[in-house]
């Protein structure tokens, strides 16, 4: 599966969505599915706007198995701004 460029120009509206919506825990676990497949950016917007939004107590909600791609997301983000301020 290949994301548009239509796709990626409607981040901001897709975070605004969230930010007065939310986002169930089955929504999320669904997203971050796609981090091992070419729709990668799924998961990693979704994890970007849960390390900004969730409380700690809201991540472990979700399956072990999400929690830990959750984590893995968020520290490759990390390291990636990072290695950009140096």
């Amino acid at each position: 599966m290949s994301l548009s460029i239509e796709w990626f120009a409607a981040s901001d509206e897709r975070n605004k969505i969230r930010d007065s919506n939310g986002v169930s825990i089955d929504e999320v676990e669904g997203d971050l599915t796609f981090i091992s497949s070419s729709a990668h950016p799924i998961a990693e917007e979704t994890a970007r706007w849960i390390y900004k939004n969730w409380t700690l107590e809201k991540i472990h909600q979700l399956s072990p198995r999400a929690q830990q791609t959750l984590l893995k997301i968020i520290e490759n983000q990390l390291k990636i701004k990072n290695a950009n301020n140096i």
